[in-house]
């Protein structure tokens, strides 16, 4: 890839948060789920399992 990820999306206006290297760290956007590395897996499937579950009204 000729750039790095990050940069790329911040200079786009993305907002970037990061966790210490090998730490988990998942952020759900609206309907965005995302996770920095696998030991984020867990909360990202957490995080779309909770974006399909239906509120209770």
């Amino acid at each position: 890839m000729p750039f790095l990820l990050a940069p790329k999306l911040i200079e786009q206006g993305a907002t970037h948060t990061k966790a210490a290297k090998f730490e988990k760290h998942v952020v759900v956007s609206n309907r965005l789920v995302t996770g920095q590395n696998p030991a984020s897996a867990t909360g990202v499937a957490e995080g779309i399992v909770k974006l399909f579950t239906p509120v209770a009204v």
